[in-house]
Formats: structure tokens, C-alpha cells, sequence
């Protein structure tokens, strides 16, 4: 009977109270988590470059000593081959086939329209047009229940002010005879892209467009499942963005990524199209520099990195 004499009705104030505290719970963790891949949020800049742009600059910055002149060997006789190895016959091969000239930059509009046919899109392109910035819906791990409060509170519109009209247009570039490299790389606007897993050779490079090779090589226990270009711009102003590769894709999918609190955070996830084509996104960026990253999930040509304002 004591027991029982303990037990009291939840009355609808305290109901509504033990959700409201729930919901905020999960709203926090929601926050935490970022969200579905189709929220809209707004990217950060990077505090830090990823371990691999570092060493990347680094190894650029290192000043390479011009190599030796030819000089006299002596050793045993080498047989010439009968036929060239499989790696070097499966280059030759896929060298050979017909590949069309990449298309020139699309038009802003036929980007959007790519957008806002994906989940989600829609809405992204209608706040930009409108000059809305996503909701502030981040939150840090410990946030207390009244800060939550105050971040629930804090669920305002923000307006985007991307300032000028900001274009940033990353092409492959080869210069004279000798196949040398010359670009993926602007100055003004800040910018540039490099690739990992490309095939380099004197049927490649070509001045308009990168091959990236997934494959593997056994007797040297070499492997690239996921070539990737990974581009660095600076943006001038928060603002809403329209970020685009133009590849010809032999892989089944091409993923977006973005590089925030040293994780690479999955923005998009594109299934292949026929031929030459634009896989853009519409992202919300914040001033500095961001670095993205553009995974083929197998084979492929990339022809351009373009980074655009918007409206």
C-alpha cells in the first residue's frame, strides 16, 4: 500500500514538459550528427588543410635538383619482349578508343536544372534564389539543455551576401611539345586542383582532360580503386555556390566530398551519366578556403573544376 501511495498521474504540464526535453535531446544529437546528406546546411571553412594537401605543398615547395646526365652502364644483356606487358597493352588499348572532346563550360541554368532534379535540390536552389542561408542547426558535443534552448531560439534565416560575382574555372593545361603541366591552377580567384590516380604517358596527358586509372598492378602490389581530383578555392564571401566536374565517367558513381573538422564529409553521390557530363552541387560555403573532393568509384576523364556564385 505504501508503495502504491507513491505513485502519481503524469498531468498533461509535465507530458508536455518530458517531450519538449526529449525533443531537444534529439535535436541536439540530430545537430551533432549533421544531418541527412539532403540537409541544407552551410559548409565551413577549413581552420586546417587535410594531411594529404599538406604534404602535397610541401613536396611542392621542396626544391627538386636538376637529374644527372646520361651516363655509362655496363651489365648483362636484356632480352627484348615478345609482346609489351598486360598493364601496358590495356593503356595502349584504352588510349585507342574514341574519345570525344569535352563540352565547353555549361551555363549556370542547365546546372541548376541537374540540382534541382536530385532530393532536395529544389529546396536549395529556391533559397538561393531568394538570398536565404541555411538554419544554424550545428551543435557541440556537452551542449548543455539551455544552450540548446538558445541554439533552437537562434533558428533564423541568415541572408547571403556572396558579394561580386565570384568564377573559378579549373582546366587541365599542357604546354609545348613535351607534355609539360601547366595548370589546374588560377591565382585570381585563389584556386586549384590536383589528381590522384592518373595515368601520365605520352598518349596522356592531353590539354583537355585528366585520365584517372582504377586498377592493379600484382608484381609490384600497386592498387587504385577510387581515383579522385581534390580542388582547393578560397571563397570571398558566405554565399551560396554552385560546384561542378565535368567528367566522362567509365565508374559506376562520382562522389562529392568536403573536408571539415578532419573528417571528409559525403556531400553528393551522383550515379553515371552517358558521355561528357556536369555532376554540380549547390552548397552554402563560408568565407576561407575549402577543400573538396571528386571520388571516381572506378575509370574516368575529368575536363574541368568550376566553382561559380549564385544567383
Amino acid at each position: 500500500m505504501r508503495e502504491d501511495s507513491r505513485r502519481r498521474p503524469i498531468n498533461a504540464a509535465t507530458s508536455i514538459t518530458i517531450s519538449l526535453v526529449l525533443g531537444l535531446a534529439a535535436l541536439a544529437a540530430f545537430a551533432q550528427q549533421g544531418g541527412p546528406p539532403e540537409t541544407i546546411r552551410a559548409l565551413p571553412a577549413a581552420a586546417n588543410p587535410p594531411p594529404d594537401a599538406v604534404e602535397a605543398e610541401r613536396m611542392e615547395k621542396e626544391k627538386i635538383p636538376e637529374p644527372p646526365a646520361k651516363g655509362q652502364s655496363k651489365g648483362r644483356v636484356l632480352p627484348t619482349a615478345a609482346a609489351p606487358p598486360p598493364d601496358i597493352a590495356a593503356a595502349e588499348q584504352a588510349a585507342k578508343q574514341e574519345i570525344p572532346p569535352p563540352p565547353g563550360k555549361a551555363r549556370p541554368e542547365a546546372l541548376l536544372e541537374k540540382i534541382q532534379s536530385r532530393p532536395g535540390g529544389a529546396k536549395r536552389v529556391d533559397d538561393a534564389k531568394q538570398g536565404k542561408g541555411p538554419m544554424k542547426s550545428q551543435g557541440r558535443s556537452g551542449d548543455s539543455t539551455s544552450s540548446v534552448l538558445e541554439t533552437v531560439g537562434a533558428f533564423l534565416m541568415m541572408q547571403a551576401e556572396a558579394g561580386d560575382t565570384f568564377t573559378l574555372d579549373l582546366t587541365p593545361q599542357v604546354a609545348g611539345s613535351d607534355g609539360r603541366h601547366t595548370g589546374l591552377y588560377s591565382s585570381s580567384p585563389y584556386g586549384y586542383a590536383s589528381a590522384r590516380g592518373a595515368l601520365v604517358s605520352y598518349y596522356y596527358p592531353s590539354n583537355s582532360s585528366i585520365y584517372l586509372q582504377a586498377g592493379s598492378f600484382s608484381p609490384f602490389a600497386y592498387q587504385v580503386s577510387n581515383p579522385y581530383v581534390y580542388s582547393v578555392v578560397n571563397v570571398p564571401a558566405d554565399g551560396w555556390y554552385i560546384i561542378n566536374v565535368n567528367a566522362l565517367l567509365y565508374a559506376p558513381t562520382l562522389n562529392i566530398h568536403h573536408y571539415e573538422g578532419g573528417s571528409y564529409v559525403l556531400l553528393e553521390n551522383m550515379p553515371k551519366q552517358p558521355g561528357w557530363a556536369d555532376y554540380p552541387t549547390l552548397q552554402y560555403l563560408t568565407a576561407g578556403t575549402h577543400y573538396f573532393y571528386f571520388v571516381l568509384t572506378g575509370s574516368g576523364h575529368v575536363s574541368r573544376v568550376s566553382y561559380d556564385s549564385y544567383p
